[in-house]
């Protein structure tokens, strides 16, 4: 965040009358993206698919940009039915007027509980008809990629050239 754009935040911050209003905005922000968290090892798909707003971008590790809430519910529900569970940490909300942030941390565990995946995560809200909804959402892994059998066979020198 550019100086001017953090002073004019803490300028909104510190306004009596705005001050209120952003924070209450900030509240509700956080209130529905606890809901995100509750409804993933609930294993409702229905419910996530519920934050995200109709255009929503998914833009996960490892793989395309996908759009819409068929996409969410494509993604997340698969991720459902894998038995994953998992716990989200904000480090951050910001909201000016009807844009919003979430950064955060997140641990993905498998259906016998042991860590699958770690990293952190950034989401973009939006307040939509009176509503916060996320209308981007990424996500990556702090652990090590995973080596590819294209890349292992290159590293042992056994290319595709022969």
């Amino acid at each position: 965040m550019t100086r001017l754009a953090l002073g004019g935040l803490v300028m909104l911050l510190v306004a009596g009358a705005a001050a209120p209003a952003v924070a209450d905005a900030a509240a509700a922000l956080a209130a529905r993206a606890e809901g995100w968290v509750e409804a993933f090892n609930a294993g409702d798909v229905d419910a996530i698919v519920a934050l995200y707003g109709a255009e929503a971008r998914l833009l996960p590790p490892n793989a395309e940009l996908t759009r819409g809430l068929d996409a969410v519910r494509q993604t997340f529900g698969g991720w459902i039915e894998a038995g994953l569970k998992g716990d989200l940490a904000t480090v951050e909300t910001v909201v000016v007027g009807d844009l919003g942030y979430r950064l955060g941390t997140f641990t993905v565990l498998g259906d016998d509980g042991s860590e699958i995946d770690r990293g952190k995560f950034i989401e973009i809200w939006r307040q939509i008809d009176g509503e916060w909804v996320i209308t981007e959402d990424i996500w990556n892994s702090d652990l090590p990629a995973a080596a590819s059998d294209e890349g292992e066979a290159e590293a042992a020198g056994h290319g595709h050239d022969h």
